[in-house]
């Protein structure tokens, strides 16, 4: 990243932003989603990138900048700040994959978007060179601007017994694999901000290995 990118006031940026934002308030609750020219304002700041190292064209801010510019956002509406801070923490799992993998996810693409959410009922089942994905997820918060879905899941061995530690703990992975429309299904109410485009998630696939990781290690 060239040092004018790294001198980039990201916070100024999100003020800058909060006009429009704070404009369309009304349309994000009504539509339950992030419209295109907020989606396109916020991925053009790079405001979507705060967390990912440079090495992957982010912006990798301190934590202060990054509540910052949360904060600013918020201030103009609580739903896009919602899916910017969940984007957030989904990037920083480009720490736990190869670069290759996490090139591969955020690296060439601008709107690169990762969303997750929780999954009772899901299950990995290991097989030669990645796993086999069944299950159903609760909710992705962003899941219909993301370019990729990630799905927490236990894993079990090829005999369907569980894959556990020494210690005995259940061996849970996250598995990462591009989004399509037929992966999401349905609207997942919630409380007061509905922008967040929660929807439930859907999966039956075998994934490599590759592109998967232990957030507990």
């Amino acid at each position: 990243m060239s040092k004018a990118n790294e001198e980039i006031d990201y916070v100024e940026r999100a003020c800058a932003l909060a006009p429009e934002i704070e404009a369309r308030a009304d349309q994000i609750e009504q539509e339950r989603r992030l419209p295109e020219p907020v989606l396109a304002a916020l991925f053009e700041a790079g405001l979507f990138r705060l967390l990912l190292p440079r090495s992957l064209d982010g912006g990798e801010v301190d934590p202060v900048t990054f509540a910052r510019v949360m904060e600013e956002i918020a201030k103009a509406d609580a739903s896009t700040a919602w899916c910017l801070c969940q984007a957030a923490g989904c990037s920083m799992s480009a720490a736990y994959l190869s670069h290759d993998v996490a090139m591969e996810i955020f690296g060439r693409d601008r709107r690169a978007v990762l969303a997750w959410g929780p999954g009772p009922g899901a299950r990995a089942i290991a097989v030669d060179g990645g796993y086999r994905v069944t299950g159903t997820w609760s909710f992705a918060s962003g899941g219909r601007h993301a370019t990729w879905l990630g799905a927490h899941c236990p894993i079990s061995e090829p005999d369907g017994s569980s894959r556990r530690t020494p210690n005995g703990k259940l061996v849970e992975r996250t598995m990462l694999f591009p989004r399509r429309q037929r992966h999401l299904r349905g609207r997942v109410a919630r409380e007061r901000a509905q922008g967040h485009g929660q929807r439930r998630l859907y999966g039956g696939r075998s994934l490599r290995a590759a592109r998967s990781f232990d957030l507990s290690r």
